[in-house]
């Protein structure tokens, strides 16, 4: 008896040991609901510090505070031409590629407006119906490493509900910070009319937790006209850190060109550090002097937008930079919006400031600015609440 009891014993653990394993190794992110760190979707990833290896797709994120709110330690570099040909640590690409339909999406107290793509999409050879006349921008810190099988955050669930986020409010491009290779990987199949560019920022100490702010955009829509990337950093133009900072910081921007009506854009989508206001304020500077560089080269009006984790408020540093140089945020059309977290920890924190911004310029007239803070299944798909805005395109 004594030693059937032994071996029923025996099964039993083994059977609980197997499913811990098989449940954890799902999961991105400490047991924990904070987290240090960012990632592709239809893409190409490719490493500066390897350029032989074009498969090599970065993971990262950082853990954040609501006032200064943002990543951990680690550094990391890649980049991600989405559609198109490979690039490496930044230059020119061109994507084709597939259509979304229109939608909205709402947050609490926030407003909505028109969508920017509607139509049939890309079926039986059809050309694709979008709207031209207004752009949907958004920007998202997904968390993607990070999170809890435990507490129900785990990335592997998360990453689907950010894929249905995704298509449900068809943002013409979006800014992600925080996102990693598994993800870029699943959108490229959950979300294929989206192409993506980005690059690692280098230092993370695994390919999980390595960061990239990239951006998705519509690439049955739009042509990549160019694309690189710079560090937060006294050498942007190489991977590096500021003195200072949690760790490497950057900036990738890419170039849009409407395949329709020609209409071009600048999108340039950051994560600024969390530990040093010096490295945060340098990154203002920086990221408005590269505006500045590219109206100059597609022409003084260029329409620009500029999306990301501040890791500050409105009234910080660097976005005062971006302010002072003529760029609007369009959370301004929204009076609530300004008392409203983007930041939540995982729905620890429900009254609060903004971190999550977007700054415009150019030929657009903000329409409406939204905080989607409402969960839109049994997890949130992030420890940060998506945030977008619908412009009028004018002239």
């Amino acid at each position: 008896m004594k030693s059937r009891f032994m071996k029923i014993l025996a099964l039993s653990m083994s059977a609980v040991a197997l499913f811990s394993f098989t449940a954890c190794g799902n999961d991105t992110g400490p047991e924990s609901s904070t987290r240090p760190g960012e990632s592709t979707g239809a893409v190409t990833v490719l490493d500066p510090s390897d350029p032989t290896n074009p498969s090599q797709v970065p993971d990262g994120s950082t853990g954040e505070t609501p006032s200064q709110a943002g990543g951990g330690g680690g550094q990391q570099q890649g980049g991600t031409a989405g559609g198109g040909s490979n690039n490496t640590g930044g230059g020119s690409n061109t994507g084709g590629g597939s259509n979304t339909g229109g939608g909205n999406n709402t947050g609490g107290g926030s407003n909505t407006g028109s969508g920017s793509n509607t139509g049939s999409g890309n079926t039986g050879g059809s050309t694709p119906t979008f709207d031209n006349t207004h752009l949907r921008i958004a920007s998202y810190n997904t968390a993607a490493p990070w999170g809890s099988f435990w507490q129900g955050t785990a990335s592997s669930t998360r990453v689907n509900l950010f894929a249905e986020e995704l298509k449900d409010l068809a943002p013409d491009s979006m800014g992600v910070q925080e996102i990693n290779s598994d993800w870029v990987e699943k959108l490229a199949e959950s979300a294929p009319d989206y192409a993506y560019y980005g690059v690692k920022r280098g230092g993370d100490k695994n390919e999980k937790e390595s960061e990239m702010s990239g951006i998705f955009y519509l690439k049955d829509k739009y042509s990549l006209i160019e694309s690189d990337t710079f560090w937060i950093s006294e050498t942007p133009d190489v991977m590096s850190k500021y003195p200072g900072a949690g760790c490497n910081r950057v900036c990738s921007y890419v170039v849009l060109k409407n395949k329709q009506t020609g209409f071009t854009y600048a999108h340039l989508n950051t994560h600024l550090d969390n530990v040093s206001t010096a490295a945060q304020n340098l990154g203002g500077e920086l990221i408005a002097q590269k505006a500045q560089e590219l109206a100059r080269k597609y022409g003084g009006n260029l329409t620009t937008v500029i999306t990301g984790d501040f890791n500050q408020y409105v009234n910080g540093a660097a976005c005062t930079v971006l302010l002072e140089t003529g760029y609007k945020s369009a959370s301004d059309v929204n009076p609530n919006a300004a008392n409203m977290p983007t930041y939540h920890g995982w729905g620890e924190y429900t009254s609060g400031r903004p971190i999550d911004f977007i700054f415009y310029g150019g030929a657009l007239k903000a329409q409406s600015f939204t905080i989607h803070n409402q969960k839109t299944g049994s997890s949130y798909t992030s420890d940060h609440w998506c945030i977008s805005a619908n412009f009028l395109i004018q002239g």
